[in-house]
C-alpha cells in the first residue's frame, strides 16, 4: 500500500521507513517531506508530484547529512522533484569540480531514471536548510557569476567513452540534459573570488543499477578512464563497489584535484596545476572499519613556486582522507582492468549505498569524514524497527609508509609501501594502484603486471619480510635535487628503514623523526637498479650472474690525467650496462648507459675538479663492480 502525504509538512527528527511513497499537494497546499541530519528509507518506489510554488516546487527536502536510501531497484516516477544540497570548498571560476548526479529530469509521461542536466542545478535563496530557490542561469562566457548563480556551460564535459586524459575524448554537455544516469560530469566554480558554493540539486531522484563502461590499458600502457558520479541521494560505499562480484573488470579508482590558490589562474590545462589522487580499498570489508588508502596528486604539497601547501581537504596535515564513502554529488574516474580484451562494464547498485551521517553535513570531495554513523540499505529497517546501533570503527590496522619524493622542491609525488599478509610482490587488484598521470620527472614502485613488462604504481602493497628490498624507481628529466622524506608510518612492522643507494653503497635512514629527509643530487636519466626500500643492512648483496674478480681482472679502467679522461679497456668484450663515476660526497657527475661490448671507451674529465673518485661499471647481469680514480688535471 502506498503512503499518501497530504498534510503540508512532514519533518523527520528520527529515521523513517516506507514501503512505498507517493507525496502529492493537498489541492493548493503544499505537500512535502523534510529531511535533516537523518535518514529516508523507502524499500519501493517513489512517486512525486511538484507543488505550484516555482521556488518550493519539491516534494522532498534532504538537509544537512538528511538522505533518502531505497532498498529495492524500484521505478521512481512523477514530475515532482526531490531536492539535494551540497557545497564545495572554497573555489572561483576557473577551477572544475568533478559532479556525479543524484537526479535527473523530472517528466510525467516518462518514469524511471531520467538523464541529467545543468537545469537541474538551482541557487538557494534560504540557506543551506532552507527550501527557497531559483534555477540557476547559464551563460556561455568564460567565467560564472556567484549571485544570481550563473554557470558557464563552457566547462560542462562528459567523459564516457572510456579513454586517456586528452581533451577530445571529453564530450561538451552544453545546457542539454546529456549527464546519463552513473556518470559524472566536469563544472566550473562561479565568481572571481574564492568562497564557498552551495548547489540545490533538483529533479526525479536516481534509483536502481547503473552500468558504466570501462577499458583496458592502451597499447603504450597507459591507463583509459571513464568519468563516473555518485548516481544517488545517499552516500556509496566504495569498497563495496569496488569488490562486488560483478565488478572484477574495476581495477582503480581515482579523483581529481587542483591548485584553487595560485596566485594567477588559468582557464587552459596548461596552465592548471592539477591532477589525480589514486584509492586503493584493500581487501573487502563488509565491516567499514578499513578506510583504504589514498595517494595525493603531485601538486598538493608543493606548488610551482616552491611553497608548501596542505593536502587537499586536510588543512591539519593528515595523510590520508577518507575516500572510502563518495558523498552526494561526487564524481571520479574509474579505471579498467589492463588486459580487458575490448569495452566491459561495472555497476553502480542499490548495494552499494550506505547512511554515513555526519556532525555538519556528509563532506564532498576533498573533505574528511568524521563521526560518522553507517547504515545500509539492508539495516535501515533495523535501525527503525529493533533500535539498531551501528558499530563504531575499529582502530585503524592498516600497515604502511608513506614516501614524499620532492623535484627541486617544486612538485611531490606522494608514495605509499603498505604491508599486508594478502599481498605479494607482484601486482594484487585492490592493493596495488597505477601511476595518476606522469610528470616530466617522477617516482613509483615498478610491479611486473605480465612477463617482461613492468609498470609505474603509486600504492604497493607487500607482505613484509626484513631482507626484502623494494626497488624506488625515479625519472629525472634533467638534473635535479631529489628530497625523499618519509611522511607517514602506520602500524609498522619493521625496526628500522633505509634507502638504500646501491651505486654508493650508502644507507640512508628512513623515518618520520627526519624532517628533513634526505637529499639526493641525480643527473637526468631513469634510475631503476639504483635506490631500494631495505628494512636491514646487508653486508653483502647476493648478485647472479658472472664472478666480479673475473671481470674486475679483465676489465681495466685508467685515468689519463695528461689526455684528461677516463679510459677503459675490455679487451674480453664483456657487455657493460653502464657506467657511473661519483666524487667523495655522493654527487654523480658522470652516467652513461648502454656501453656494449667494445674494447674501448674514453670520458672526458677535465671539467672536474682534483680528487678521488668512485667508479662503478655495471654489468647486463646488474653485477656492480667498483673502482676507485684519482683525478689530477695537469
Amino acid at each position: 500500500m502506498k503512503h499518501h502525504l497530504l498534510f503540508s509538512v512532514f519533518a523527520l527528527s528520527c529515521t523513517v521507513s516506507f514501503a512505498q511513497l507517493k507525496v502529492k499537494p493537498n489541492g493548493s497546499t503544499e505537500s512535502y517531506i523534510y529531511v535533516k541530519n537523518e535518514l529516508l528509507y523507502v524499500k519501493g518506489p517513489i512517486d512525486l508530484d511538484k507543488n505550484s510554488n516555482s521556488q518550493t516546487e519539491p516534494s522532498i527536502y534532504l538537509r544537512g547529512s538528511g538522505q533518502l536510501l531505497q532498498g529495492e531497484a524500484a521505478t521512481n516516477d512523477g514530475d515532482g522533484m526531490l531536492s539535494v544540497m551540497q557545497k564545495t570548498d572554497p573555489t572561483n571560476a576557473f577551477f572544475y569540480y568533478y559532479w556525479g548526479a543524484p537526479v535527473g529530469e523530472p517528466r510525467s509521461d516518462y518514469n524511471g531514471n531520467r538523464n541529467f542536466g545543468v537545469k537541474n542545478i538551482y541557487e538557494p535563496l534560504s540557506g543551506e536548510f532552507g527550501r527557497s530557490a531559483r534555477q540557476a542561469a547559464t551563460t556561455t562566457a568564460r567565467e560564472g557569476i556567484k549571485s544570481p548563480l550563473t554557470i558557464s556551460t563552457r566547462w560542462l564535459y562528459t567523459l564516457m567513452s572510456p579513454g586517456t586524459e586528452a581533451a577530445a575524448n571529453y564530450v561538451r554537455i552544453n545546457s542539454d540534459y546529456d549527464v546519463v544516469p552513473g556518470y559524472g560530469f566536469t563544472m566550473k566554480g562561479v565568481g572571481l573570488t574564492n568562497t564557498e558554493q552551495w548547489y540545490d540539486f533538483r529533479g526525479r531522484p536516481h534509483n536502481g543499477t547503473f552500468a558504466v563502461n570501462v577499458r583496458g590499458y592502451t597499447t603504450n600502457g597507459e591507463p583509459q578512464m571513464t568519468l563516473v558520479g555518485n548516481p544517488y541521494p545517499s552516500v556509496i560505499d566504495l569498497n563495496k563497489f569496488f569488490h562486488d562480484t560483478d565488478n572484477g573488470d574495476l581495477e582503480a579508482i581515482w579523483f581529481y584535484d587542483e591548485d584553487r590558490f595560485i596566485a594567477t589562474p588559468s582557464h587552459n590545462y596548461s596552465g592548471k596545476p592539477f591532477g589525480y589522487g589514486a584509492w586503493a580499498p584493500g581487501g573487502a570489508d563488509p565491516t567499514g572499519t578499513n578506510k583504504g588508502t589514498f595517494t595525493a596528486p603531485p601538486f598538493s604539497i608543493w606548488r610551482q613556486d616552491g611553497s608548501s601547501a596542505p593536502l587537499p581537504g586536510d588543512p591539519a596535515g593528515r595523510n590520508n582522507p577518507d575516500r572510502r564513502y563518495a558523498a552526494i554529488g561526487q564524481g571520479f574516474m574509474i579505471i579498467g582492468r589492463k588486459d580487458i580484451p575490448g569495452t566491459s562494464v561495472v555497476n553502480i547498485k542499490n548495494a552499494h549505498r550506505v547512511y554515513r551521517k555526519n556532525n555538519t553535513d556528509v563532506n564532498f570531495y576533498r573533505g574528511v569524514v568524521n563521526s560518522e554513523d553507517l547504515e545500509t540499505s539492508e539495516t535501515a529497517g533495523k535501525a527503525i524497527n529493533n533500535n539498531y546501533v551501528p558499530t563504531t570503527s575499529a582502530e585503524d590496522s592498516r600497515s604502511h609508509m608513506r614516501l614524499y619524493v620532492t623535484f627541486d622542491r617544486n612538485f611531490t609525488r606522494d608514495l605509499v609501501l603498505s604491508f599486508s599478509d594478502e599481498a605479494t610482490d607482484g601486482f594484487d587488484r585492490g592493493y596495488d594502484a597505477i601511476t595518476t598521470g606522469g610528470m616530466a620527472s617522477d617516482a613509483a614502485f615498478l610491479i611486473s603486471r605480465e612477463a617482461g613488462i613492468e609498470l609505474p604504481h603509486v600504492i604497493n602493497a607487500i607482505p613484509y619480510q626484513q631482507g626484502k628490498r623494494v626497488p624506488l624507481s625515479l625519472k629525472l628529466n634533467k638534473r635535479s635535487r631529489v628530497d625523499v622524506k618519509v611522511a607517514e608510518e602506520l602500524n609498522k612492522p619493521y625496526a628500522n628503514a633505509y634507502l638504500y643507494d646501491y651505486d654508493t653503497e650508502i644507507y640512508y635512514p628512513l623515518d618520520n623523526q627526519n624532517r628533513r629527509g634526505i637529499s639526493l643530487d641525480l643527473g637526468a636519466g631513469t634510475y631503476n637498479d639504483r635506490f631500494f626500500i631495505v628494512f636491514e643492512k646487508l653486508d653483502i648483496i647476493p648478485w647472479k650472474g658472472e664472478d666480479v674478480e673475473t671481470f674486475k681482472s679483465q676489465v681495466n679502467i685508467f685515468q689519463n690525467n695528461q689526455q684528461q679522461q677516463l679510459e677503459i679497456r675490455n679487451p674480453e668484450r664483456h657487455e657493460i650496462k653502464a657506467l657511473s663515476v661519483y666524487d667523495m660526497s655522493g654527487k654523480e657527475v658522470i652516467r652513461k648507459s648502454n656501453l656494449g661490448s667494445s674494447t674501448n671507451h674514453s670520458f672526458y674529465t677535465g671539467n672536474l675538479s682534483d680528487g678521488v673518485y668512485l667508479i662503478k661499471l655495471i654489468t647486463v647481469d646488474d653485477i656492480p663492480v667498483d673502482y676507485k680514480a684519482v683525478i689530477y688535471n695537469r
